[in-house]
């Protein structure tokens, strides 16, 4: 497969529309291939957005898409996964070039703000099954993962883990004093799947993950964030999980961010995936820093359960 081009900030433009100006108004012509650089195949606006509320926050695998902001004022934050950059968009003359694998967030300044939105594509998604490698096939699990190093992960998804190992705070969530942290190399979490659209039977055994990290040994695993991918939903998707007596569910749903607490009872997995369907999920593991006495104690080692039942 052709490598892609590395796509960066520098390829992120800001330029004036073409504008008439006349004496009953101005007018603004917007052609495909002409005004904007690709061929637009679909239109959109956004507007209603509270004062300083912020919107966008993703990144597209091969969409490009213009920004204009034709009433208000909205500030455009823009990220290639190294670096960033604010633009400010307050008048219909101005338009801003966003290329595909880039990350926006804008922030609407005012509360009538309008923007509009002109795209290459009607929809598109970066987890196409190029961006997975196969990781284990075994008798507890069958599953792919992003290839091992962050250097690997295609660039939207790699924002989009980065996004939630900076935007997500367990310790704010669930009132912690542990001070855990992400592991922003992704080990152990990134890009998963979990096949089942071509016959592979895939599937994940109840288990529980290891107690310390595997590059870090003074690191000590504490949650789970599990962003779902797949916009459909079959219940054979849902996490099960199970204390060794007690068992609970933790639905999939799209765009939906799942968090578990990791301890020694925490087993998890699900069932083989229906037939024809494939479970996509992105995954942040989040730490501690153990103490002298923490290190002397025995620690979970990662273990399956064939006796716990889905």
């Amino acid at each position: 497969m052709a490598s892609r081009k590395q796509i960066t900030i520098n390829d992120v433009k800001f330029f004036n529309t073409r504008t008439m100006v006349e004496p009953d108004g101005n007018l603004v012509p917007i052609e495909s291939n002409h005004d904007v650089p690709f061929p637009i195949k679909r239109i959109f606006y956004v507007y209603g957005v509270k004062n300083q509320d912020d919107r966008g926050k993703h990144a597209h695998y091969k969409t490009k898409q213009v920004l204009i902001c034709v009433h208000g004022k909205v500030e455009v934050l823009v990220n290639d996964g190294n670096n960033h950059q604010k633009y400010l968009l307050e008048s219909p003359q101005q338009a801003l070039y966003i290329p595909e694998m880039i990350w926006d967030e804008q922030v609407y300044l005012t509360k009538d703000t309008v923007l509009l939105v002109l795209s290459r594509a009607a929809a598109e998604s970066f987890n196409q099954i190029d961006d997975w490698v196969k990781y284990d096939k075994s008798d507890n699990q069958i599953q792919y993962c992003s290839k091992l190093g962050r250097d690997n992960v295609p660039t939207p998804a790699l924002l989009c883990l980065n996004h939630i190992a900076s935007h997500f705070d367990p310790n704010k969530a669930f009132g912690l004093t542990i001070n855990a942290f992400p592991d922003i190399s992704h080990f152990g979490g990134g890009m998963m799947l979990t096949p089942n659209s071509n016959g592979e039977g895939g599937y994940l055994g109840m288990h529980i993950d290891a107690e310390v990290h595997g590059r870090n040994e003074d690191w000590r695993r504490e949650y789970s964030a599990i962003l779902c991918l797949s916009e459909e939903y079959d219940s054979s998707f849902d996490v099960r999980l199970h204390d060794g007596e007690n068992h609970t569910r933790i639905p999939y749903k799209f765009n939906t961010l799942n968090v578990f607490k990791c301890t020694k009872n925490s087993w998890h997995g699900f069932p083989e995936i229906t037939k024809g369907m494939d479970r996509k999920t992105l995954g942040v593991m989040f730490w501690s820093k153990m103490t002298e006495e923490d290190k002397s104690t025995e620690k979970i080692k990662a273990k399956f359960n064939n006796n716990l039942k889905f």
